[in-house]
């Protein structure tokens, strides 16, 4: 909101949640061919790991688990731990949700809306094709 703040921030380790099982793209009963189009992992945002993160409540999306270093989030510089908030300008709450921009982008480069560490900004990424 093009202002100044002073904030406290305490660093530590992210942990991906592991136990929830639903640690790719692919999560939501796609093929193995679509989880592998932007080179990463995901689940959804849950209160705890928001806490992790040191995110505030309102934020709500995908984090990041992990990031195939040769793939084109890799490329795009998305780390894990980073949220996916949007997709296209479209929110972005479940694995599905991240397919569907992907499949409807088509060859165009897909925009997302990401929050690091609590600041916002867009990554364009280009899928495998």
């Amino acid at each position: 909101e093009n202002r100044e703040q002073q904030v406290k921030a305490t660093l530590g380790e992210f942990v991906a949640d592991a136990k929830n099982g639903n640690n790719s793209q692919g999560g939501d009963n796609q093929s193995p061919e679509e989880s592998g189009k932007l080179g990463l992992s995901v689940t959804p945002l849950t209160p705890d790991v928001a806490r992790q993160l040191n995110l505030g409540n309102g934020v709500e999306g995908l984090v990041i688990g992990s990031v195939d270093p040769s793939g084109p989030a890799a490329e795009a510089g998305l780390q894990q731990g980073d949220v996916i908030v949007s997709a296209n300008q479209q929110k972005t709450r479940t694995a599905s949700d991240l397919v569907g921009a992907v499949q409807s982008a088509g060859e165009k480069p897909l925009l997302l809306l990401i929050n690091r560490r609590g600041q916002t900004l867009f990554v364009p990424v280009r899928a495998r094709r």
